[in-house]
């Protein structure tokens, strides 16, 4: 978007949030932008967004240009300005979606928002996109080549509007209403028809691994957590804020996923447990796939994983229930070998 004028400009920063945008930069008024070239940007912004540009003296109140600016008003206020002066400059964007499309000028920052969300917010943000969207979403992307997608949600390069969508997504939401139940479904209008996670049957190799954790914990008295590599336990450490000393196996489960496309990106999993877990409660789980260079007979003997591990954040829900955020890669792994999800928490009273 900014790409014409970049290297004419000094100091450019950029920032955008999931409804806003902003690009900071200045220029000598010497070597003044032309006025085709800053409404050259303000062209490239659909008309659902809203864009001005601000253009400021040290101490003086800002000159704004929007789409309807003339090139006269421009050569006047450069006309005033004294051949050394900086002129600092703003663009800002506020963002509408609209027609089920919805604009991000900078991927990456983008993103950056989004992830430093919690939990929560990131289900109640996708599910005010979608909500506002209907049928799908697109959204627009202005730095960058790339296409991913889900059911419901396309990312594209802007001009890049033709979708092959069959999916309803508010007729499904519907049908489910009125014959299932998805957890907090009137609180974040999501779906999980991308792809599923399915509890299955224990492997040998799991029945083996939960053997061998097993005696690691009870024979050689030593923490659970340190059953997993050294740089997934300090993942632990540092997501829980604790050293993870007391942590227990409290639950375990073997999943796999089903028709999950890598362009689906990370996802999170509801699952329901036995143990009675409290909102308040410390947990995390760590995910294991089987790990297809190790020397299984030598593991064995040895007492050593055989299992390569990720850590996947977790959350108690109201209700006990848990929200486990999957990675993409561990998704990917699970639809070609089945995984060892385990639970991850402080022992209890009772415990």
């Amino acid at each position: 978007m900014l790409e014409h004028i970049r290297d004419k400009v000094l100091g450019l920063k950029e920032e955008e949030r999931r409804k806003f945008y902003s690009a900071c930069f200045s220029f000598p008024s010497s070597q003044a932008l032309g006025f085709s070239e800053l409404m050259e940007v303000i062209q490239k912004i659909p008309s659902r967004d809203e864009v001005r540009i601000f253009l400021s003296l040290e101490n003086e109140d800002p000159f704004i240009i929007a789409k309807n600016s003339t090139e006269a008003e421009y050569r006047a206020f450069i006309e005033e300005t004294l051949e050394d002066e900086m002129i600092f400059t703003k663009i800002e964007i506020n963002k509408t979606l609209a027609d089920g499309h919805f604009s991000i000028y900078r991927y990456q920052k983008f993103v950056e928002d989004i992830v430093g969300l919690s939990m929560e917010d990131v289900l109640k943000t996708f599910s005010m996109f979608l909500d506002g969207a209907g049928k799908n979403i697109v959204f627009e992307l202005f730095d960058s080549p790339n296409i991913f997608y889900t059911k419901t949600m396309y990312f594209l390069p802007v001009g890049n509007r033709e979708i092959d969508c069959n999916f309803s997504r508010t007729q499904r939401l519907l049908a489910c209403r009125d014959n299932t139940y998805f957890y907090n479904q009137d609180s974040y209008g999501l779906l999980p028809d991308d792809f599923k996670i399915a509890i299955v049957p224990e492997t040998e190799l799991i029945r083996r691994e939960i053997t061998m954790l097993g005696q690691f914990v009870t024979e050689q008295e030593q923490p659970a957590l340190n059953w997993l590599p050294e740089e997934d336990q300090n993942r632990v450490r540092y997501l829980l804020g604790v050293d993870g000393e007391a942590l227990i196996v409290s639950d375990y489960v073997p999943l796999i996923t089903e028709d999950f496309r890598p362009t689906d990106g990370d996802a999170v999993g509801t699952l329901s447990f036995a143990t009675p877990y409290s909102e308040s409660q410390t947990i995390v789980t760590a995910l294991g796939i089987p790990d297809k260079n190790a020397d299984n007979a030598d593991e064995i003997q040895n007492g050593k994983t055989q299992m390569k591990w990720s850590v996947q954040p977790a959350i108690v829900r109201e209700g006990g229930v848990v929200d486990v955020v999957f990675d993409q890669l561990a998704l990917i792994d699970m639809g070609t070998e089945t995984g060892l999800l385990l639970m991850l928490s402080e022992p209890t009273a009772e415990e």
